[in-house]
């Protein structure tokens, strides 16, 4: 397999040429760590202790003494080990799976601190400096490092590498700069994680203290002034169970249309799919056995239920907001005094719940699905923060992205253009005649927005660089295609047609009978190649290719100052230019969009 030009081969996989490859023993020494069971940690003393435990249930990558304080040595002991510094690594050397094999997290801000790394942990500190501080927490994350530390793995039931192999394993050393560059876009979306983190936090208490106001009839509605009647659970509807249904039923689903709700809350109790439903309407389902025992979910819908879920069909009341009700109180109800806790049917049965007026029910059950909504989006986006740092990590630390910019990415030999040998907007109108005949249609005729975002992102992955496109408000925008020459010339070689668009009235193009010609031009001088690359953003919307294409023009002026490239120095950036300071009040805009683009323009172009 060729290699790109500013790579090479080595021992541990294809890296950038300027990187190095050193092994454990080069770089750490390993330093002496306590043995401290929890049991002797509290909360006095004036050592501080980092237990293996904490490092797999707390951590990720740091641990940062300004924001955690650790447990502390109880009955203070005259401590020989070695006191922790900033840059350190401590590493838990026992897991119960490859996941958590080697896990290790950097030591920061520590300051006067006295900590030492504890129970089944090693410590490793640099003897010179070849990583930058805010690096090393991911060090042992890269995939390079994650082989080689799974290949050396011992052991059945736990999981562990030796300090003798662990001694051995390769390390790859991006440049110091690219380290920093590295680090503050990892740190930069570990912070967007934790701010949503807490954000979700507080909206979860901001629900639950609204559930124990509007659930308990303490704060009364306004407009709404019936009275509360309690009733059994057992006079509002009709209880029941589900049915044994096995994994080799499931197994033998073969259009997984139908849910079947089990005991287990993770993913929404869904244990798997048939191919029948026992159950249609809306309904509450709870769990009868196990830690999860009194668990209430509403369900709606064709389902089924397993015998470890308790059904209940309510004759008048809102299902919604019994769901909510019920959730609070039935945890009171579990038998707890056997190995397996259980809230059976005829406890159910007996549950007093206070009902208020239907029409309150609905209210209530409104105001708190809004916020259940409101903290499921906030998840949702959490979440995918955390899958683009999972790939931009593996993507930064082998080098495929390269923060900074040292050598020109070797292209494939379709995708770079033969030696033009006409002026520019002879060129851009066979560009835009492609494109119109790309993503053009009669029914959807392609806009001369978009044909000029489509314009930019093949100019930039063809000849590295967009020429001519300005910061307009739109932009980056070529307005000289539209005056100057390159659209008008495609119209008056019948390339290509204007007509209006039939959603807005502006300006939109279909392909004309001499079309051909102009692809002829276009693959002679640009290859097939580009092609299949420029479908990949069929689909996107104009919004999503203003951000790409501003992202990516800003980060091609950040790089010629050598600045590094962040959602704060994008932001920056986009606001020192009047024509496109307004962008950052698009709602498109945000921050979690912009490090989208910032990832997608590095995978693209590989700069």
């Amino acid at each position: 397999m060729a290699i790109k030009k500013g790579y090479k081969q080595t021992e541990i996989g294809i890296i950038p040429e300027d990187w190095e490859v050193k092994c454990v023993k080069e770089i750490f020494v390993f330093l002496s760590t306590a043995t401290y069971s929890r049991s002797q940690l509290g909360n006095t003393g004036k050592i501080q202790c980092l237990h293996y435990g904490d490092i797999h249930i707390k951590y990720n990558n740091f641990v940062d003494f300004n924001k955690i304080e650790l447990p502390k040595i109880l009955n203070q002991r005259n401590t020989k080990y070695a006191l922790l510094q900033d840059g350190d690594i401590v590493m838990a050397d026992a897991s119960e799976d490859y996941v958590g094999l080697c896990k290790s997290i950097e030591i920061k801000n520590i300051k006067e601190t006295k900590a030492i790394s504890g129970l089944h942990t090693i410590l490793l500190r640099e003897k010179g400096k070849e990583f930058a501080n805010g690096f090393k927490g991911f060090l042992f994350d890269i995939f390079f490092v994650r082989k080689q530390l799974v290949d050396l793995a011992t052991g059945m039931k736990v999981f562990g590498v030796s300090k003798k192999n662990l001694e051995s394993i390769l390390l790859p050393i991006p440049t110091f700069p690219e380290q920093t560059a590295i680090a503050t876009v990892l740190s930069d979306t570990d912070a967007l994680i934790t701010a949503l983190d807490k954000l979700i936090v507080k909206k979860k208490l901001i629900k639950q203290g609204a559930m124990q106001q509007l659930l308990t009839g303490k704060k009364r509605l306004s407009g709404f002034s019936g009275k509360w009647v309690e009733k059994k659970l057992g006079e509002i509807g009709e209880i029941g169970r589900g049915r044994v249904i096995s994994h080799n039923e499931i197994s033998k689903s073969t259009g997984n249309k139908y849910p079947v709700y089990s005991s287990q809350t993770q993913d929404n109790g869904i244990m798997g799919y048939i191919d029948t439903y026992d159950f249609e309407g809306e309904y509450l389902t709870w769990t009868t056995d196990g830690v999860y025992a009194g668990k209430v979910f509403y369900r709606t819908g064709k389902f089924n239920c397993t015998n470890v879920c308790g059904i209940i069909k309510l004759k008048n009341d809102y299902t919604p907001f019994v769901a909510y009700l019920l959730d609070t109180i039935t945890p009171q109800y579990v038998s707890k005094n056997l190995a397996n806790p259980k809230l059976m049917n005829d406890v159910m049965k007996s549950i007093l719940i206070p009902l208020p007026e239907y029409d309150v029910q609905v209210y209530i059950a409104t105001i708190l699905s809004d916020m259940d909504a409101e903290i499921a989006a906030l998840e949702t986006k959490r979440d995918k923060y955390k899958q683009i740092k999972s790939g931009m990590m593996q993507e930064l630390l082998t080098g495929k992205i390269r923060l900074i910019k040292n050598v020109q990415q070797e292209q494939t030999v379709e995708l770079k253009p033969k030696k033009i040998n006409h002026n520019d907007q002879i060129n851009e109108a066979v560009v835009i005649s492609f494109l119109v005949y790309k993503f053009g249609t009669k029914t959807y005729p392609l806009s001369r927005y978009r044909y000029t975002k489509y314009a930019y992102l093949l100019h930039r992955q063809v000849e590295h660089e967009a020429k001519g496109f300005l910061k307009h408000a739109a932009g980056p925008y070529k307005s000289e295609n539209r005056y100057k020459g390159g659209e008008g010339i495609a119209l008056k070689n019948q390339y290509i047609s204007k007509v209006p668009n039939p959603q807005s009235g502006k300006d939109a193009f279909v392909v004309n009978e001499h079309i051909e010609k102009a692809l002829s031009y276009f693959y002679e001088w640009y290859g097939t190649n580009i092609q299949q690359w420029i479908e990949q953003f069929r689909y996107y919307k104009n919004d999503d290719l203003e951000v790409l294409t501003t992202v990516d023009e800003s980060i091609c002026d950040l790089e010629k100052q050598n600045k590094l490239i962040n959602i704060d120095s994008i932001k920056e950036y986009i606001r020192s230019i009047p024509q496109w300071r307004a962008k950052l009040d698009k709602a498109c805009f945000n921050d979690f969009n912009i490090q989208e683009a910032i990832n997608k323009s590095y995978q693209l172009f590989g700069e």
